[in-house]
């Protein structure tokens, strides 16, 4: 249990206890030791991670392939391992350049193979950003992924790939934090 957890359960059980022996020896001091107890236990409330941070293992597989001309990393997970009430999910990039781009991935063909569908989604250049305190570590904000994937035909709770290029993962982390590339607004033209 981490230490910050270990003095916040322990400051329930004080906060507890005072008002206990206040109700028993019907003391207004142990009364107003229990009313201070709340500002402490506030200040020991254990921290809610907003973000999700990844690297590659057993659960959350990196492949490199090449998608055309153009290599795209493809991240391969189980759907009930990506938390989509995250902000944002965090990958490091040195990690990255570990990979071997003719290594294939075994597990995402055997899924194939047996006919479970893999969903994936594409991340597009917007969607990422750099971390704004860890070099080297670029995000991607779940909850435009989510958003996109209302107009498809399957939810986030299927999606088991992310597919990002690695063009897109090198200019975010690149980038200044807050200036990210914007889609092209509708009607304008795109340029090959």
């Amino acid at each position: 249990m981490p230490k910050l957890n270990m003095y916040f359960a322990l400051s329930v059980l004080v906060f507890l206890s005072l008002l206990g022996l206040s109700y028993r020896y019907e003391s207004i001091y142990f009364l107003y030791a229990a009313s201070a107890m709340p500002l402490v236990i506030t200040m020991l409330l254990p921290e809610r991670k907003a973000y999700q941070y990844i690297k590659p293992s057993k659960r959350f597989r990196f492949r490199l392939e090449s998608l055309g001309e153009e290599p795209v990393l493809s991240v391969s997970f189980e759907p009930e391992d990506l938390r989509w009430a995250r902000g944002r999910l965090y990958l490091p990039l040195k990690s990255l350049r570990k990979l071997n781009p003719a290594a294939a991935g075994r597990e995402q063909a055997a899924r194939e193979e047996n006919g479970e569908p893999a969903a994936s989604l594409p991340v597009l250049a917007y969607d990422l950003a750099p971390h704004p305190s860890k070099k080297g570590w670029v995000g991607i904000d779940l909850g435009q992924l989510a958003e996109r994937t209302r107009s498809l035909s399957f939810t986030t709770h299927e999606v088991s790939r992310l597919v990002i290029r690695v063009s897109d993962l090198d200019a975010a982390a690149a980038a200044k934090e807050g200036v990210r590339p914007q889609p092209a607004a509708a009607g304008e033209r795109l340029q090959a």
